[in-house]
């Protein structure tokens, strides 16, 4: 913590030996002010994904996982976005599942039960034969 405090104080006294005797003296007689400024995020470049029924299309109509995961890695789905979707499949969820786990269970639910079950039909067929 002391460490923080002296390089910040070396900071500041380098900003103000940048300064002219003006701008001290204005700072001194306070008509002028120092300033923290912080850069602004950036945001990502890459846009979020509507959620709409398109897309609930192209997801119910994958059939591979990986497919599923491309899809999911294409966009960057924010939180509220995931749980949105999971509502929309009634897919059990608990508040501490992050993205990634939230991610998982819709795969599975959405792909990974659709290929068990053309698992268990196509095993079905097999044995009547």
């Amino acid at each position: 913590m002391m460490k923080d405090a002296a390089t910040l104080l070396k900071l500041i006294c380098d900003i103000i030996n940048g300064l002219s005797e003006e701008e001290i003296s204005a700072l001194i007689e306070k008509r002028a002010r120092l300033k923290v400024q912080f850069p602004e995020r950036q945001k990502s470049s890459r846009e979020t994904v509507e959620l709409t029924d398109d897309f609930f299309r192209e997801l119910d109509s994958l059939k591979t996982r990986e497919s599923a995961k491309e899809l999911f890695a294409r966009f960057p789905f924010r939180k509220a976005q995931l749980l949105e979707i999971v509502r929309h499949y009634s897919i059990p969820v608990t508040a501490k599942d992050n993205n990634a786990a939230i991610i998982d269970r819709i795969i599975e639910s959405v792909v990974g039960s659709k290929l068990k079950y053309e698992t268990l039909l196509t095993a079905n067929l097999h044995r009547s034969e």
